[in-house]
């Protein structure tokens, strides 16, 4: 019996860990291809952004600070509540746009405060070489798209993004300006993605952290059943 109270006070002391510092995340999807892969399980850094007051987002409708709130730098990578009424679903996408940015869509391109977001297509040869450094090779169904790699730069961040190019592009949206306490994100691989452009700006209290580094990444095959490691993705920073 005496084992139960040392037990409850572990399984606190964890819990608070994980609310306030360092919170495991895994990649769900391929919506941040070529950055993060499916399978790819992460370290969120809880406290980027700021400290709570541990489990104070489980009760009250507003987290509690220790620390004075900061806003995400262009180019993160964020793990955040996505902005749905009774939402829990936690999603990770990057941030292209700020408060006070001018956002419109328009087909496969985002312009940001007026001006498209600029691509740098990659030669064949290194496009080839990132594409099976990050597991096109493999037998997924990426393998049946007609993909493209291109280097985006949004003012000073420069990051690489995927499109398929038989997908045509959204609908021209209406511009809109970022609010004061949110952030526009999206999916690096912006043609199989859910994000702002569907779900609107992030307030930054929805935000669980910023994505920092791959700790494990497990692939299990949808064809044959086989699993490995990527023992090459273990310890890789997120950019």
């Amino acid at each position: 019996m005496k084992q139960i109270p040392i037990l409850v006070a572990i399984v606190l002391v964890v819990l608070a860990i994980r609310a306030t510092l360092i919170e495991p995340f895994r990649i769900p999807s391929g919506s941040m291809l070529p950055a993060l892969i499916s399978g790819d399980l992460i370290f969120v850094n809880k406290f980027a952004y700021g400290t709570r007051l541990p489990f104070s987002d489980w009760v009250l409708s507003e987290p509690l600070w220790i620390s004075q709130p900061k806003i995400p730098q262009l180019g993160d990578i964020v793990v955040f509540l996505t902005p749905e009424p009774k939402s829990t679903v936690l999603s990770i996408k990057r941030v292209i746009a700020l408060p006070g940015d001018k956002v419109k869509t328009v087909g496969k391109s985002i312009h940001i405060n007026g001006e498209p977001l600029r691509r740098d297509a990659l030669v064949d040869d290194e496009e080839t070489k990132l594409l099976a450094q990050n597991g096109f090779d493999s037998d997924d169904r990426y393998n049946e798209q007609k993909l493209q790699l291109s280097y985006e730069t949004n003012r000073d961040r420069k990051y690489l993004v995927l499109e398929d190019d038989v997908f045509e592009g959204r609908k021209d949206s209406t511009e809109i300006t970022i609010p004061e306490n949110q952030v526009y994100v999206v999916g690096d691989n912006r043609d199989d993605t859910r994000d702002s452009r569907d779900f609107g700006p992030v307030p930054t209290k929805n935000l669980r952290g910023r994505a920092s580094v791959v700790w494990l990444s497990y692939r299990l095959s949808l064809r044959n059943g086989a699993s490995f490691v990527r023992w090459d993705r273990i310890g890789k920073p997120i950019r």
